[in-house]
């Protein structure tokens, strides 16, 4: 319990985990604490650093391959198939196993502070963080 002008504030528990603790007071995301009174909100995203890995890949591979057919340069025919393999698994990757991330809002902007591929513990997280938010607002 915390000492607060002359209160006793009991401090509770929304959430706890290995690396995440979501109390009254404060959401401690992989070993960085976050006042809740300096929060707005929390919300999921997915991250999609691995589709634009895949763009990258493909307009390189493709540029690459063109020169290789039209220059009939085999090692560039070669390099741009190849490239053009990579971004397809990049894709298939990035769809089949994505990374969901927590966005806080709050009085410095927007953060993005936590990433796992488990969606449930993703949805499970900003929904303690968002209910500590709308309890504080209610005292």
């Amino acid at each position: 319990m915390e000492e607060k002008e002359g209160q006793k504030e009991d401090v509770k528990r929304y959430f706890s985990s290995d690396r995440v603790l979501i109390t009254s007071q404060e959401a401690i995301l992989a070993g960085k604490a976050y006042k809740i009174d300096e929060l707005r909100s929390a919300s999921s995203t997915i991250f999609s650093r691995s589709i634009m890995e895949g763009i990258i890949y493909v307009v390189i591979g493709a540029i690459i391959l063109l020169v290789g057919i039209f220059g009939e340069i085999s090692i560039f025919t070669i390099l741009g198939i190849l490239l053009l393999c990579i971004s397809a698994v990049k894709f298939i990757v990035s769809f089949v196993k994505p990374v969901y991330s927590i966005k806080l809002s709050g009085s410095q902007g927007n953060k993005t502070v936590f990433s796992s591929e488990d969606k449930e513990l993703v949805e499970e997280i900003v929904g303690a963080i968002n209910q500590a938010i709308l309890d504080k607002i209610g005292k």
